[in-house]
Parts: C-alpha cells; structure tokens; sequence
C-alpha cells in the first residue's frame, strides 16, 4: 500500500506520542467519566490480552456490568460504536504483547496440546488466505520493479525478523539483485547511511516495530532512498513512513509471531522479480546451472 505522506526526520520517531489511541480517549475524556466509568475503562487497559478479542457482551460479563454500561461508556469516549472501540482495543493489546501475554492467553484455554496444534494451523491457513486481498499483484508487481532497478537492496529486519530478511536478500541475490542483510546493528546504520537514491531498503517489522529498523527507514527516507516495508499495519511506526507497505498477519498462537503469511508476501516478491526480467534472471541462473547438476554441493 502506498502513500502520498509521511512524517520525517529522527524528531519524528523519538516524539511520536507513546500512547495508545484508546488510553489517549481515556485521558482525553476521563474528566467527564463518572468513577465508575473510569474504573472500568481502567480494567480494560489493564487487562488487554483478556478483553481485546471479547464481544460487548462478553465483556460487560468479564467486568460483571450489563451491556448497556459498556455500549454507554465506549459512546462517552467519543466512539460511534462498539466496532470501533474494538478496533482501538485491538491496537492497544498489540502494543503491549509479549511471547509471555500470548503463551498466557492460550494457557487459560482448556484445550488439549493437540486442539492448540490444530488451531495454530488453522490461525496460519486464515493468515494465508488474506494476502490476495491485503496485496493486490500491482502492488508486488511495482515493489519488484523497484527492487530490480535498484542498484543495491538493504533488507533491514532484526531479532525474530532477521531469518526473514537473510531470506529475502538471499533469494533476490540468486536471481541477480544485489542485497544484503545486515544483522550487526552498528554496520546496519552504516550500511543506511552509504545508500543513496539509486539503492533501497527493504524493512521487515511487525506490531511495536524494531526502534532500529524504523530508523532505518527514517534515515533512507531523508537521504532520498526509496523504502518498503513489510509489516502488519499501515499505520504503526514502520507503515506511515514507507513509501510502500506489503501487509500479512503474524497471529496465532505461536510465542513469537507466525511467519507463515509474511514469507508467502516475500515469496510472491521473488517470482514478481524473477519474472518481471525474466531473460537477465535466466541469465543469472545459467551461471549456476552447472553446479546444481555436476556439483560438490550434493551429497552422494
């Protein structure tokens, strides 16, 4: 997904407001919240990982009040309705996840080991099918364009996200872009300081965002270098800087993101690449030909 704006410049990373849109409605209206209210809305804050995924119903049970006081307390927030209240809910338990939060919440299920395995499963095949509605073939389409004039890639992603950009930057490699993906954070900012509008950076980053990778982009984007994100949102920190933003789901009950739906995002960019100059690519691979058919890299 593309925009046409973005903030800029290191200020705009460090003063971006920490809060989250729902505590800063609670902040904003707690004056004229009754005490019962704003308790309410406290617990709320409180317990993200028990409440985000909860109907109004469910989660007038959980606070032990009656629908009615939880549809007139979101109102009093200045929501149009408890949709859109949810949506905020959502956005601040994903702020505040950690592998402990998501263990935690499937540990107070009552499922068995086994109905955890077949969920995971489900959560990733439902992560899969999304990706041909949250990235239209235009939109990879132009990203692979942009790889493959690009003189040099940077892929920038760090801690879980790193076995995603050595990935990427190794299969754009073999099919004749130039990539690299640092891991090193002190040569990451040196590596985004050389690049220049002839080059890209790929970031890779989900939900809070890797601090090093956003600044990553920020840094290219003030030299003039054209940026990508692959994330989970178009507005958190990574999404409303890029010029482009491919997007996939993380969730699922594994402790540290699913990398299902991300890796089927990188691998449509791969084939976008090989395909869109398709006689270089096969040029490329020509060199390689011989050593997958006469090698020593094959054991006999």
């Amino acid at each position: 997904m593309t925009k046409d704006s973005k903030p800029t410049g290191e200020a705009a990373d460090v003063k971006a407001p920490k809060r989250t849109e729902l505590e800063r409605r609670v902040a904003q209206y707690s004056e004229s919240l009754s005490a019962t209210r704003r308790k309410l809305l406290q617990q709320i804050l409180n317990e993200p990982d028990q409440t985000f995924h909860l109907s109004a119903r469910k989660l007038a049970a959980h606070l032990s009040v009656d629908p009615a006081t939880v549809v007139r307390t979101v109102r009093a927030l200045g929501y149009s309705g408890f949709k859109a209240f949810s949506e905020d809910m959502r956005a601040h338990f994903v702020s505040r996840v950690t592998p402990y939060s998501v263990l935690r919440i499937a540990a107070d299920d009552s499922g068995t080991t086994e109905s955890h395995v077949r969920q995971s499963i489900r959560q990733d095949l439902a992560n899969l099918s999304q990706l041909s509605t949250l990235n239209s073939p235009d939109t990879i389409i132009e990203v692979a364009k942009q790889i493959t004039q690009a003189r040099r890639v940077l892929v920038v992603g760090l801690d879980l996200a790193f076995t995603m950009s050595y990935w990427l930057a190794y299969s754009l490699t073999v099919v004749g872009v130039s990539a690299e993906a640092p891991q090193d954070r002190a040569i990451l900012r040196y590596k985004t300081q050389l690049l220049t509008s002839d080059d890209l950076l790929f970031g890779i980053t989900f939900r809070r965002c890797m601090k090093d990778t956003v600044s990553s982009v920020i840094t290219a984007a003030e030299n003039g270098v054209p940026t990508i994100a692959l994330s989970d949102s178009t507005t958190n920190a990574i999404g409303r800087r890029a010029d482009i933003t491919l997007l996939s789901s993380i969730e699922g009950p594994v402790i540290s993101g699913s990398q299902i739906a991300p890796m089927g995002v990188l691998n449509a960019v791969i084939v976008a690449c090989a395909h869109s100059r398709v006689r270089r690519t096969l040029d490329v691979l020509r060199y390689t030909k011989q050593e997958y058919e006469k090698g020593d890299r094959w054991y006999e």
